[in-house]
């Protein structure tokens, strides 16, 4: 007799009938009566027992047989239903007299072989669960509503707690003079024979604060933060308009650091095509470092 239909599985479980034959369970399959559903550890699977009660979900890791009970509209007796035991109305008996020894009257439990088993197949005979099932009709469930009493105030003295204000930060400006005066750096062509020639200076010179306003909440410091960049933030590999060896020197930004090269594409300047390199501290200090000659006009005819 068919007991319960596999609706959904996640994971593995097996059918076992009484010879103790093992067939993997798939979406659809049909549980028939005297079988054991077997399930594996972390399994699910939901199972329709076709009596209109929505799915049963089994975990993993469980063994239910398929009782004649479990199927659609098998009634239950009424001696399946209730206790059925004659020790359990005995115990009833001496706790509703509220004397003597509650185990007195109840049959010694016996030690080795069979003992603790309550009937056929090791089970328990104190009580048989077949199965529960309540069907709630929402509509005969009615709740009132209720609600809250005003609340009481009770006249007294009060006192007012001063609330304090944060104070609302204004807008802070500051107004920054910068220098028209160049900064000069010199190096030179000789320096480069058998190394490179350097010269640093300060580039905060070149800055100064006019004035400044904090805001409305109060006094606070400036800091200055220096560094450097293309003229108006323009890609790498521009025209220097400088010449080594009468090879355009490129400009590339690199990692905050101005180089100048005889490469235009930034991804193969290396030390060997490097002509000068700029590049600013913390501090302010600005450093030129030049690597290679710079090729310059005659001296009668400009600067070189």
């Amino acid at each position: 007799m068919p007991i319960a239909t596999v609706i959904a599985i996640i994971g593995q479980a097996w059918a076992r009938d009484a010879d103790g034959n093992l067939r993997e369970l798939s979406v659809g399959d049909i549980l028939q009566e005297g079988e054991t559903l077997v399930t594996a550890d972390n399994a699910r699977v939901e199972l329709d027992f076709g009596d209109n009660t929505g799915p049963t979900v089994i975990s993993g890791a469980q063994q239910i047989v398929m009782a004649p009970e479990l199927a659609a509209g098998q009634e239950v007796a009424a001696e399946d239903a209730s206790v059925q035991d004659a020790g359990l109305e005995a115990l009833l008996t001496a706790i509703d007299q509220g004397s003597g020894d509650l185990l007195e009257g109840l049959d010694a439990t016996a030690a080795g072989g069979d003992a603790g088993a309550g009937g056929p197949g090791d089970g328990h005979d104190f009580v048989r669960l077949v199965r529960i099932v309540e069907n709630l009709d929402p509509l005969t469930f009615q709740f009132g509503q209720t609600s809250l009493d005003e609340p009481t105030f009770i006249e007294g003295q009060t006192e007012e707690v001063p609330v304090e204000e944060e104070p609302v930060d204004g807008q802070p400006s500051i107004d920054i003079n910068i220098s028209s005066q160049p900064i000069v750096l010199i190096t030179g062509d000789v320096d480069t024979i058998e190394g490179a020639g350097s010269d640093s200076t300060s580039f905060t010179v070149g800055f100064q604060v006019d004035s400044s306003d904090y805001g409305s909440d109060g006094a606070g410091s400036i800091t200055w933060q220096y560094s450097l960049g293309l003229v108006s933030g323009g890609p790498n590999g521009v025209d220097s308009g400088l010449t080594s060896g009468d090879d355009t020197i490129y400009l590339h930004d690199i990692d905050g650091t101005i180089v100048g090269s005889t490469e235009q594409t930034t991804a193969i300047v290396n030390d060997g095509n490097t002509v000068f390199t700029i590049d600013v501290d913390a501090g302010g200090v600005v450093t030129l470092t030049q690597l290679q000659p710079i090729d310059h006009d005659l001296s009668t005819s400009g600067d070189f």
